[in-house]
């Protein structure tokens, strides 16, 4: 496209927001853009996109593939926002926004909060574990973007509840998924005590399902006997 011109064609039907329950995720077989590359598909340069009001990834733009909510605006995991490239280029182009597939696929790609979210733990235990090696490592990175197939996760997933005596979860953490973080880090330790295992703070955040200073201020709860 040569040349500036406005920021949302005039045949353009506003796309209808959708809830992050249905789109919260790159769809398997799916480009995304970011808001740089938003802004050449509306001719704009970047300085300029930025000073538009409203910018041109905006609504009426299509939210992002990792926005918060119906209004589209927070993004998760404060990171920054992906948008589908073919509804993208569609909303550019003054033509039909395409809807996003709403079935799930193994190789559709799951941000650091979709994946945490899967595998029943909190993000900050996710990111944790893929830093110390006890989660895998993302399957791809798009714009800078950490993501893991569907598939990484539900076997990451599987490897957790299928490890053997004081392996994943401890036999009473059906029950533990509903009480308080507390009793979920206990839960867990007290199972590994039984298990005659030596949990790692990576290990017990992902197995309760909390963050690093919940886990670091329940185990040394535990440790000095208030149990």
């Amino acid at each position: 496209m040569n040349g500036e011109h406005s920021a949302y064609p005039p045949a353009h039907q506003p796309a209808e927001r959708i809830d992050i329950e249905t789109r919260g995720m790159i769809r398997a077989g799916r480009d995304v853009v970011d808001q740089h590359d938003v802004a050449t598909l509306h001719g704009l340069a970047w300085e300029t996109a930025r000073r538009r009001t409203p910018r041109p990834w905006e609504s009426p733009h299509p939210a992002p593939v990792n926005a918060k909510g119906e209004a589209g605006r927070a993004v998760r995991g404060q990171q920054r926002p992906l948008y589908d490239a073919e509804q993208a280029s569609a909303f550019a182009n003054g033509q039909p926004v395409p809807p996003l597939p709403d079935t799930d696929a193994a190789e559709d790609l799951l941000d650091q909060d979709e994946a945490a979210e899967l595998l029943g733990v909190e993000s900050a235990s996710w990111y944790s574990g893929v830093r110390d090696g006890y989660l895998p490592t993302a399957d791809s990175s798009p714009h800078g973007v950490d993501h893991w197939f569907r598939r990484t996760v539900t076997e990451a997933k599987a490897h957790r509840a299928g490890r053997g005596a004081g392996g994943g979860r401890p036999p009473n953490a059906a029950a533990a998924v509903a009480a308080s973080p507390r009793e979920r880090v206990f839960a867990v330790l007290r199972s590994a005590a039984q298990a005659g295992e030596n949990l790692s703070l990576a290990e017990l955040m992902v197995r309760a399902g909390v963050s690093r200073p919940t886990a670091v201020a329940h185990r040394n709860a535990w440790r000095s006997g208030c149990r």
